[in-house]
């Protein structure tokens, strides 16, 4: 886990350096190491902030690990960066594979089951499938 949590740092680090992202300074910990905590949170311990906070400061992965509410508003201060950061990645991928062949799924998914479903204002694009059984659902996709 420690390797991963490395690589998952380096990556983040050498992305944030392509986007020529700057920060202040006197900060104790740096943006890299804010969104790999969130990310190693999201990867192994369930989106739990403070288990994967606790994880890398007790391995010695982060030495300067934030507290739990610093490195909170710390994540939420980063969201934005996060979004572009994965923006790059995606148009990166996208150009590597210039075949432009893309998978679209299209088995609608169920929305609600219900005699009342015509008035259901949950999504718009919906269309209504009857069952064997003269139950009305309501399904959201495409029908080919």
């Amino acid at each position: 886990m420690n390797n991963k949590i490395l690589i998952i740092y380096c990556i983040v680090d050498d992305i944030l350096k392509a986007l020529e992202h700057r920060e202040d300074p006197r900060r104790q910990m740096e943006d890299a190491e804010v969104i790999t905590t969130g990310l190693v949170a999201a990867l192994w311990f369930g989106g739990n902030i403070e288990k994967a906070r606790s994880c890398l400061e007790s391995t010695h992965a982060i030495p300067d690990m934030l507290g739990k509410s610093r490195l909170c508003r710390r994540l939420h201060a980063v969201c934005d960066l996060i979004a572009q950061m994965f923006m790059e990645l995606g148009m990166l991928f996208k150009n590597a594979h210039l075949d432009m062949e893309y998978l679209v799924d299209s088995v609608p998914v169920p929305v609600c089951d219900n005699i009342r479903v015509r008035r259901s204002r949950l999504v718009r694009n919906t269309v209504a499938i009857l069952r064997p059984n003269a139950v009305i659902s309501m399904a959201y996709g495409f029908i080919f």
